[in-house]
């Protein structure tokens, strides 16, 4: 039985998909059975050449796939292709500009044997351009192994949103049909909200296992040019989030929803959206003011107003946007003490 199935969409990394590749090669003497799906998602680079040569060169023990895409449909439908193909216990996406740690599936794999009970584990990654790890202050496993403490934890950004460097048991994708929202931009924020409401365990190692890279050109630094396909996804995150809450997390909730809100807000001060999109915006920001307002929480529903004009030419000022996080807490704290 394969015990881990790799899936990689890859879509204009030629300079980094023989990395990445090369990475899960060394990842063989792991001693697990491995399939690795590469997905060709028509990229009009030499990427596609360059699996194929690598593919073509290695005679090892992980099974490699191709799978063809007939048109170029994003990062979520290459992951969702994969997911559909897999046959691994476990599922493992990688981005395509990034790259596996030596030992990283061995790591991974030996934590869901000593801990069983998890869903989700979740190992370091390096961070190319903040030059550190993401958990940096563990020293030891955390499970969280109840759903009230999951919950908190992703709302409150302990549990990132980012759906590589983690070891997910293929049955909780296929069995709640956890797949990515196509056509949307930062489609990991609803994918991970939805996931994190159906995980019993998730389990955070230390060993750093990822090494997440800075790619200039990837869909993450392309947000200028699309910035109405932004806008328009943060809403129906925020629509869907408000329609679908994490029950009896209400400050929490809104707060994390309020921060997509504000995003959107950002991006549309600083780029043209078309007016469809400005008033979805509208809203939901109209939404989340009322919701809270009818809840009695008069504090947070206050904090609220600086997503609308004229206090939301705040976010002009980039010092606001640096403390942001930190006045959200501010609020939390405040509004919970009541």
């Amino acid at each position: 039985m394969i015990s881990l199935s790799i899936i990689i969409p890859v879509y204009k990394v030629e300079n980094y998909i023989r990395r990445c590749l090369e990475s899960v090669i060394a990842q063989e003497d792991s001693g697990v059975e491995m399939e690795c799906i590469v997905i060709d998602d028509k990229g009009p680079d030499n990427s596609m050449d360059i699996v194929h040569d690598v593919i073509s060169n290695y005679h090892g023990t992980i099974d490699f796939k191709v799978v063809v895409h007939e048109r170029n449909r994003g990062v979520a439908a290459g992951r969702n292709t994969g997911a559909k193909m897999a046959n691994g216990e476990y599922i493992m996406f990688i981005d395509s500009d990034d790259y596996l740690k030596p030992g990283c599936v061995k790591s991974l794999l030996g934590a869901s044997k000593d801990y069983p009970q998890a869903d989700v584990i979740i190992g370091q990654f390096y961070s190319v351009r903040e030059q550190k790890p993401s958990y940096d202050y563990l020293s030891s496993p955390v499970l969280y192994d109840n759903k009230e403490e999951i919950h908190r934890n992703f709302l409150r950004v302990i549990l990132d949103c980012f759906p590589w460097n983690r070891l997910l048991r293929r049955k909780l994708i296929v069995d709640n049909q956890l797949y990515f929202q196509e056509g949307t931009i930062f489609e990991d924020v609803i994918w991970s909200y939805h996931l994190f409401d159906k995980v019993n365990a998730v389990l955070l190692i230390p060993d750093i296992t990822y090494v997440y890279e800075n790619n200039p050109t990837s869909a993450m630094n392309s947000t200028k040019e699309k910035s109405t396909a932004t806008v328009r996804s943060f809403v129906f995150f925020c629509n869907e989030m408000l329609d679908q809450p994490y029950k009896g997390m209400f400050v929490d909730h809104h707060l994390y929803v309020f921060n997509i809100l504000m995003k959107a807000i950002d991006t549309r001060m600083h780029a043209c959206v078309t007016p469809e999109v400005s008033l979805s915006l509208n809203l939901v920001r109209n939404r989340i003011f009322r919701e809270t307002l009818l809840s009695g929480r008069i504090f947070l529903a206050m904090f609220f107003l600086t997503a609308f004009p004229p206090f939301n030419s705040i976010l002009r000022f980039s010092w606001f946007r640096c403390h942001f996080d930190r006045l959200g807490s501010v609020i939390r704290s405040l509004t919970l003490r009541k």
